[in-house]
């Protein structure tokens, strides 16, 4: 999931069975990278507990000043983020 650029690529799930993948990428990203950035574009299925994990990510590395942008996001994936009340935070953080 994690390029050299420090693009993470989401896949088209994000389910439960997904999330430990999802936050060991993100972890390898936070240590290696000053600049995250989440590419969202292929998500069709997101749960709560991947938003959660973004959401931490987002979080820590802007609690760093670090870069965290969430980059071509899927109807889908923002629809997650508004359901959760997360907008403002979503707003924050997304490149369109």
């Amino acid at each position: 999931m994690l390029n050299s650029q420090g693009e993470v690529e989401l896949p088209e799930v994000l389910d439960l069975g997904m999330v430990q993948g999802l936050r060991e990428s993100l972890a390898a990203a936070i240590a290696e990278q000053n600049a995250i950035h989440i590419d969202a574009g292929k998500v069709e299925r997101v749960g709560t507990p991947a938003v959660q994990v973004i959401l931490a990510a987002g979080r820590d590395l802007s609690a760093e000043n670090r870069t965290f942008v969430i980059t071509k996001a899927s109807d889908v994936f923002r629809s997650a983020f508004r359901d959760l009340g997360l907008d403002e935070q979503f707003s924050e953080w997304s490149e369109t």
